[in-house]
């Protein structure tokens, strides 16, 4: 996407670039840790560790989002304000809405609620709503024998027995973990395009993981 961003920039500098993450301080995207075996599966790059960027997932951060979109849309086109002010009153509504809903999902659970994905996709969420993400692969690698074998033990130790995996990765890692732990594998997208309901939806799919 950066590299992208600066052709298109080169190509039109009279273009407006609205970073509408400006304000978040994106997590680094920590892989898992087994404390028995001593195994890490983590990615940097540069000596500098990778940056979530699935911010989306998570609508109190939706919330900064939306705002920054809002003052870019004003500053640009000021004789609109008011209709963009209304606008951007009523999705915040609609995100408390959905923010407040989403915690009574997860209410009755303590702090140390995990669920396994194969793609990082979901840490935001699972930052917000007081859960923890154990991933499988980082930036696109595939865990070694080793690692899996970590991943597996901790499933175990956690009573985590079903793997969600994203339709646009295999799931021949998960599955693998899947069988061996005698669980399943589920789907999380967190690309669907109906944004509001996927997210109520993969709640409660979460939810039922947990129990």
């Amino acid at each position: 996407e950066s590299v992208w961003l600066e052709r298109i920039a080169a190509a039109n500098p009279a273009l407006t670039i609205v970073h509408t993450e400006k304000g978040i301080q994106k997590r680094a995207m920590r892989g898992h840790h087994n404390e028995e075996q001593g195994i890490a599966i983590t990615t940097k790059r540069h000596d500098h560790q990778l940056r979530d960027p699935h911010i989306w997932l998570s609508p109190p951060l939706v919330m900064v989002l939306v705002r920054n979109i809002l003052d870019a849309l004003c500053r640009i086109d000021p004789s609109h304000s008011a209709a963009y002010e209304t606008n951007y009153k009523q999705f915040i509504i609609e995100l408390v809405e959905l923010d407040m809903e989403i915690r009574k999902v997860f209410a009755g659970y303590g702090r140390d609620m995990a669920f396994m994905v194969f793609h990082p996709a979901w840490g935001y969420f699972a930052e917000a709503y007081g859960l923890e993400q154990v991933p499988i692969e980082m930036e696109g690698k595939e865990p070694k024998p080793a690692e899996l074998q970590g991943l597996i033990k901790h499933a175990q130790r956690r009573g985590i027995r079903i793997i969600f995996v994203q339709p646009q990765f295999s799931a021949k890692s998960a599955k693998t973990i899947a069988k061996a732990i005698g669980g399943e594998v589920a789907y999380a997208d967190p690309l669907a395009p109906d944004w509001a309901e996927n997210l109520r939806k993969q709640a409660a799919i979460f939810e039922t993981a947990l129990r």
